[in-house]
Parts: structure tokens; C-alpha cells; sequence
């Protein structure tokens, strides 16, 4: 099988099929429009919002215990998120509706939303304040600041009182910070051809994303396509009090991805109550 094919196949792995069903009602287009207005009178870009730049996507696959343990999610989520896959997201905007930024993405898997199963982000850094206003508002996801180096000095590999081999061939290093902390530090490498990628081609199911918020539901499925390069995960550094901690969990895949593009659409808004009855997000 050759760089291609095994793209290919890595991708089709992902090719999960779960029950898609609409939210929307008056109730939320109501809350539709006066986020809209709000964004507008806090000085925030309105959704939705356009990003181009530059990314690695992860994929792991933990035992059920240590995917819910490792979630940073409450008690009543954990025990109804679906066992499988999970996912990180490291994601450099050098162009967007708020301008550059860098982002530090966790999707530990799938929750029951209403009669759906849709992925959520647990875990979620950016670079710019206007993101993370922006990610709250717009679509409830719960960010938080950090500083990113996403072309890292591999003498800069040291993090705590933890040394990170870093491999000859390594080529590419990113480093994410909260305050003087790490939060994650890796050494990754791209091989291979480079294959087109977009979410036309894959199933709705895996882009559909449900959070929650201030007694608020948000669901939304961002659009993106980039040409993608499998990638090998020469070094990995996690603080685990701060990231959940994949080096538990097997790599399924990476991918590089560049010239990526990706739109984050207004956000179907109703209350806590339509999505997950009786559940409130750790982080609401």
C-alpha cells in the first residue's frame, strides 16, 4: 500500500454513521439573533467566521476507563460518552475573521445530544482573546489562553522537570504554554504525498459538534478542507493536570495538514434542557 492509499485508509477509519437530526425552533433561531446582535455590540466578528492556515490533527484511541478519566469532563458526561475515538487538534490561523491566532483543540468523543450522538470539545486553548470571546459566544466552547510557538526551537524541549528525546529526523516543533506551564510540547514529522481532504467528502456524523453553555445548547458543524501528509509523532510532552493525557491512549493516525481552510458556521442556540436533559458541562 502506498503514502496515498494509506491516507486514504486512515481517513475511512473515521467514517462513523450516527442518526443526524436538526435543532431548530424558535426558541433557538430567538437566540440565533441576539447572539448575532450581542457579537455586534461587544465589537466581536459575527459567524460566520472564516480561518486559513496551517494544522496537525491527532487521533487515539484510549481503553473506555481511561477516555472518560482523561476526558475533562464531569462525572454525569463521562459516564455517557461514547467509548472510541479522540482526538487532538493543533491548528495555526494565519488568516482569519479575527485575525492570527493559534489553537489547542480536545475532542474526547461523542455525547448524547437530544437523539444524536455529537463530538464536543472538552479541552480548548487559542492565542487571541477575541477567539476565545469569541468561541464562547458564538458557539459555547469554553477556551482559554496560551502561548504558542508553532515553529519551536528543539533546545526549548524541556519542560518542567521533563526531557523530551527529540528524534534526528524530527522536522517540525510546537510547544504550547499556560503562563510559565506546559501544556503540550511535540516533534512531529510529515511523509509521504500530500491528498485533498474536505469535509464534502465525509460523513456529516463525524463535523457535528453539540457544547454547552451558561444553560445554553450550541450545535454547529464546521467546514474545512486542506491537503493533508500522514505524519509520524516523533516526541510527545503533556502535562496532564492541564491537557488530557493521550499518551495513554494508542495512535491511531496524524496528519499534516496545509493550505487548510475552515469555516465555523452560526450555531443553532436553544437551552441546556434541549440538548442533554438535566446535564450542566463542567465548564459551564
Amino acid at each position: 500500500m502506498n503514502d496515498y492509499d494509506s491516507g486514504i485508509t486512515f481517513v475511512s477509519r473515521l467514517g462513523l454513521k450516527v442518526r443526524v437530526q436538526k435543532v431548530n425552533n424558535e426558541r433557538s433561531a430567538f437566540a440565533d439573533s441576539a447572539t448575532r446582535l450581542k457579537s455586534t455590540s461587544i465589537g466581536l466578528a459575527p459567524t460566520p467566521w472564516q480561518l486559513q492556515g496551517r494544522g496537525y490533527l491527532m487521533v487515539f484511541r484510549f481503553s473506555p476507563d481511561h477516555q472518560k478519566r482523561s476526558s475533562f469532563l464531569g462525572r454525569s458526561q463521562q459516564a455517557r460518552l461514547q467509548s472510541g475515538l479522540s482526538t487532538v487538534l493543533l491548528l495555526d490561523h494565519q488568516d482569519s475573521s479575527v485575525g492570527s491566532h493559534q489553537e489547542l483543540l480536545y475532542i474526547p468523543g461523542k455525547l448524547p445530544f437530544a437523539g444524536e450522538r455529537l463530538s464536543t470539545f472538552s479541552k480548548a486553548y487559542s492565542s487571541s482573546q477575541e477567539a476565545i470571546d469569541g468561541g464562547r459566544l458564538h458557539w459555547g466552547i469554553n477556551k482559554e489562553v496560551a502561548r504558542f510557538n508553532f515553529d519551536a526551537d528543539p533546545t526549548d524541549f524541556i519542560h518542567d522537570d521533563h526531557s523530551m528525546v527529540v528524534a534526528e529526523k524530527t522536522s517540525h516543533f510546537i510547544s504550547v504554554k499556560k503562563g510559565s506551564r506546559s501544556v503540550l510540547a511535540t516533534g512531529l514529522r510529515a511523509y509521504g504525498r500530500s491528498f485533498g481532504l474536505s469535509s464534502r467528502f465525509l460523513p456529516k456524523s463525524l463535523l457535528r459538534m453539540g457544547q454547552s453553555r451558561n444553560n445554553q445548547s450550541f450545535v454547529f458543524q464546521p467546514e474545512f478542507q486542506a491537503k493533508a501528509r500522514l505524519a509520524h509523532v516523533d516526541s510527545l510532552f503533556i502535562n496532564a493536570t492541564l491537557f488530557p493525557d493521550v499518551r495513554l491512549a494508542r495512535l491511531v493516525g496524524c496528519l499534516q495538514l496545509n493550505h487548510l481552510t475552515m469555516t465555523y458556521p452560526l450555531a443553532q442556540i436553544g437551552t441546556i434542557e434541549q440538548l442533554i436533559p438535566g446535564i450542566v458541562h463542567k465548564h459551564a
